[in-house]
């Protein structure tokens, strides 16, 4: 299935709610681009918020993401 189809099957799912479609794209997006980490984040002024995020092993609590996506920078 390529790429757009698989996108519109996701957004366009009626029986999914929306964090479950948010969970699917973010998994979705750690496929096809061969990233560790996807997240969805804000910033207003000087705070960054992580909303949503997920890691290759499906965690998606901000803490163990976080420390995946930062691990060995320091």
């Amino acid at each position: 299935m390529n790429f757009l189809r698989r996108f519109h099957d996701i957004v366009s799912d009626q029986t999914l709610d929306f964090n479950s479609k948010i969970k699917n794209l973010l998994a979705f997006g750690l496929e096809v681009f061969s990233l560790d980490v996807a997240i969805i984040s804000k910033i207003d002024a000087n705070t960054y918020t992580v909303l949503h995020a997920l890691t290759p092993d499906r965690h998606n609590d901000s803490h163990t993401v976080l420390a995946s996506a930062f691990r060995g920078l320091a």
